[in-house]
């Protein structure tokens, strides 16, 4: 399993968006038209096209079609790939593999929410009380939580005040079944749980300009 880290959402010009958005299932193009805010239609756009580099990476070939979505809302293809995505700011974070996964990116909490610890377990609230950054440590607790949710495909429909996850904090490995990934990469926290470890990538403006004219050139049929 991979993932990738895209963090130059800035870049991204309306011409490329323009087109990227012909080129996603209209089902796809629906959902993100929905959007009120350009930065969200933006983030929904790199996230999808952020998936299709890491299909053709690891698989020399993307899937085009439409996804479903379980009850909870995690997405899925019939025949494909698992794979799981989540954005905040100017971060898109992605997953592609065989097993399960889930990712999740969270910026750090500011100052005023740094009071609100409800959701960690006894032990997180001890490990937070122990940080010098509670607004980075807040957002890495959540971002493991949310990656979890999204492992097991039930969103936060869990009892995410009753994990243990103090131990996964700046860390990656095995912690039974389960491997795990976190790290603050600048003021975010960027988590992965899934069944299989992952290599992390970085990927550049480049690359995903590279592959809509890779695309555009192949033409419909050629991406399928």
């Amino acid at each position: 399993m991979n993932a990738y880290l895209f963090r130059e959402l800035n870049r991204m010009d309306e011409v490329l968006c323009e087109y990227a958005m012909q080129l996603l299932p209209m089902e796809r193009q629906l959902r993100i038209a929905r959007y009120q805010h350009l930065d969200s239609r933006r983030q929904s756009l790199a996230a999808c096209l952020l998936l299709w580099y890491g299909q053709r990476e690891q698989y020399g070939r993307l899937w085009r079609e439409a996804w479903l979505r379980n009850p909870y809302g995690k997405p899925y293809y019939i025949t494909g790939p698992q794979f799981s995505l989540s954005h905040r700011g100017e971060y898109i974070f992605c997953a592609v593999g065989e097993k399960p996964v889930g990712v999740d990116v969270e910026k750090k909490f500011p100052p005023s929410m740094c009071q609100m610890d409800l959701f960690l377990s006894k032990a997180e609230k001890a490990f937070l009380s122990r940080s010098a950054d509670r607004g980075a440590a807040l957002a890495s607790f959540w971002s493991l939580k949310e990656a979890y949710g999204k492992y097991c495909g039930c969103g936060l429909n869990y009892e995410v005040e009753a994990t243990g996850f103090e131990g996964w904090i700046g860390s990656c490995g095995w912690d039974g079944h389960l491997w795990h990934y976190q790290s603050m990469e600048g003021d975010y926290s960027i988590a992965l749980c899934g069944e299989e470890p992952a290599r992390i990538k970085e990927v550049k403006m480049k690359h995903l300009k590279e592959l809509v004219d890779t695309m555009k050139e192949e033409g419909e049929d050629g991406a399928k």
